[in-house]
Order: structure tokens, then sequence, then C-alpha cells
């Protein structure tokens, strides 16, 4: 009966969610020497030269990014992400694309960053719908990504596509990242993290999106290998 299988799911995703709050527990107190991933990489993570400043047929907005919205208040900032990168590219129609890459060298639970669901509604914003979207990529490859309709007044209709990695697996969901952290805290690991999230202004959600997606195949596909693992995690190069 429907009651009956709605009351089990309940009943698994309760379990669940109990069983990582107590291993997550067990790792914090259990003495487990701990690395710190971000102090393992070959190299230091510089995400402004991860990020070409021209690919398809985006270029580099020389103007000031205004209008990117930050992800948290400047205070939390510097708690949570050791790196933030802020751009705005264009392309030849006057398309204007809004990035925002925030990088944290510590994802643990209270230092973990933060998803648009949250830091949007913090700076006013109204998140109208959110949906999980698979975007292909070059080798048959997909982005396991979110979209996400938003809104401040009725001038500032901001459709956005972010994805999320946590060590070397892109995450999608609170669920899903803490499950990762969970295995890396088994092995005595703290995983690194960063975040992406692309952006436009406009009211045409379908049309948004469509171009956002665009945007991510050309940025991906015009880095270097090193960035692209790094921007989906080894896990899914």
């Amino acid at each position: 009966m429907p009651e009956v299988r709605a009351e089990r799911s309940i009943l698994v995703r309760a379990g669940l969610a109990l069983a990582l709050m107590l291993g997550s527990a067990w790792v914090a107190h259990s003495g487990i020497p701990r690395t710190r991933m971000a102090d393992q990489r070959v190299a230091r993570v510089e995400i402004q030269d991860f990020v070409p400043l021209r690919f398809g047929v985006w270029r580099l907005d020389t103007r000031d990014a205004v209008g990117v919205v930050n992800p948290e208040a400047v205070a939390l900032q510097d708690k949570l992400y050791s790196q933030i990168l802020t751009r705005v590219y264009e392309d030849d129609r006057g398309h204007r694309m809004m990035l925002m890459v925030a990088y944290g060298g510590d994802q643990r639970d209270q230092l973990a960053f933060h998803y648009p669901e949250i830091c949007y509604p913090a700076q006013g914003f109204l998140v109208a719908h959110s949906t999980n979207v698979d975007i292909p990529l070059a080798g048959g490859h997909t982005l396991a990504a979110r979209r996400l309709e938003t809104s401040k007044g009725p001038l500032r209709v901001e459709p956005l596509t972010y994805w999320a990695v946590v060590g070397d697996r892109v995450v999608r969901g609170r669920l899903d990242r803490n499950f990762v952290q969970l295995r890396y805290g088994l092995h005595g690991t703290i995983p690194d993290g960063v975040l992406v999230r692309v952006s436009t202004i406009g009211a045409d959600a379908p049309a948004e999106f469509a171009m956002q997606a665009a945007f991510i195949q050309e940025m991906l596909a015009a880095m270097t290998p090193a960035a692209r693992d790094f921007f989906l995690g080894q896990a899914q190069r």
C-alpha cells in the first residue's frame, strides 16, 4: 500500500541519517590521525589560473563583476573558503554569464561550503524552484548538477546552475556530501572541496539554463586536464 511504502521510505532515510550522525561522531572522537587533502595536492590550488579568460564564444568582461552574488558575508567567507573567484563573461551577442567558484580546504561539517539554497535566501532572494540535472560532457560523461530559479524583486530574476565536489567526488545534496565526508574521515583524511555556480539574468528559465549548460561545457572543454580533474573530481574525468 502507498502509505506503508511511504512510511518505510521515511524510516530508511531516518536510519541512514542516524548512521551518518553516529559515524561522524565516532570519527570526530576516535583519534584517527588526520591528513588534509589540500596539503597533499601536487600543486597549490589557484582557481583563477584554472579558468581560462576566453573559451568558445565567451570572453572575460573586464568591467567589475557587479551583480555576482557572493556566497556569504565577508567574515563567514574567510572562515569557510580558502579562495573565491567571481567573474563575468560576455559573448558576441551581449549575453552575460556570472561565474562564482568557491574553494575550501576543509570540508568537515562546520566548515563545509554552503549551497545556493542557503546563501541566496540569506541575500534576500526567493528560490521558486530547484531540480537536479545531468549535463552531458565530452567522452560520454555527465555532470550531476542542480538548477535553481531565484528572484529578488521583479527586476532581478536569476536562474542558476551549480555543482559541488568534495575530495574526488561530485556530490549532489547534503546526504551525498555527508557520505563522502564520512568515507574520507574513516581513512583519516580531511577532504577539500569546490562549489561552482553560473547564473544569468532573465525570465525565460529554459533558455537561460540551456545557455548556462553550453557555457559549462565550453569552459570545462577548454581547461587543462589537471584543472578539469579539480572541477569534476578525478572519479568523473
